[in-house]
């Protein structure tokens, strides 16, 4: 990930994070069999905490693959989106759905966020890997 996971940030920061989003992954990912469904790999979603409220919008972009990195542009952001994380703060959840992908050698791609905080594998198989930049009020 382009950032450390256990740290919350502040609402400027968590945009540019999410506008550089990078997942690198242990082995290079075939890009031509991911292609097809590249619209479908990622969900981006801002999620305001239940303190100060807002609903749960999608953050639409473009997913692509660079060599052993899942990259997601955003198209934009709802202008709604800034001022309901920074009042309460809450996350921007990232869910990358590891069943469509897999490497240049046709093996399947782990959707296990163990790795990222140091949990030693085996790790399965496929499987939604879901992180969020957390931001704090």
């Amino acid at each position: 990930m382009n950032w450390d996971i256990t740290q919350p940030t502040n609402m400027d920061e968590a945009l540019s994070i999410l506008s550089e989003f990078r997942a690198a992954f242990s082995d290079f990912i075939n890009k031509a069999q991911m292609h097809p469904v590249a619209s479908q790999v990622m969900t981006v979603l801002s999620v305001p905490d239940s303190r100060g409220g807002g609903p749960v919008r999608r953050i639409a972009g473009v997913c692509d693959v660079d060599e052993n990195t899942v990259v997601f542009k955003p198209f934009g952001f709802d202008e709604r989106i800034p001022s309901e994380l920074a009042e309460g703060g809450g996350s921007i959840q990232i869910d990358i759905n590891c069943d469509y992908l897999q490497t240049r050698q046709g093996n399947p791609v782990s959707g296990s966020a163990s790795p990222l905080i140091g949990l030693a594998g085996p790790y399965p198989p496929g499987g939604i890997l879901r992180v969020s930049i957390v931001v704090g009020a």
